[in-house]
């Protein structure tokens, strides 16, 4: 269902598979957290903070062009 969502929202004609390594865990405030991976964690704040400045970006590029075609 998420992945038809996206593909509506984004235009893509195809929906790609990412690996678990990429999935999202929501960790409770103390609770223990053990990373599958190395990496870093954000909060979830300064996450939807990026996921948002991703989001504007794409349609930007959209929206350019859509504008040049």
């Amino acid at each position: 269902m998420l992945a038809l969502i996206l593909t509506n929202l984004t235009g893509c004609k195809e929906v790609t598979v990412i690996s678990a390594d990429q999935t999202e865990t929501f960790v409770k405030s103390n609770q223990v957290f053990t990373a599958p991976t190395d990496g870093f964690f954000l909060p979830a704040a300064r996450y939807q903070r990026y996921r948002r400045a991703v989001a504007d970006k794409i349609q930007e590029l959209q929206t350019d062009s859509t504008l040049n075609h």
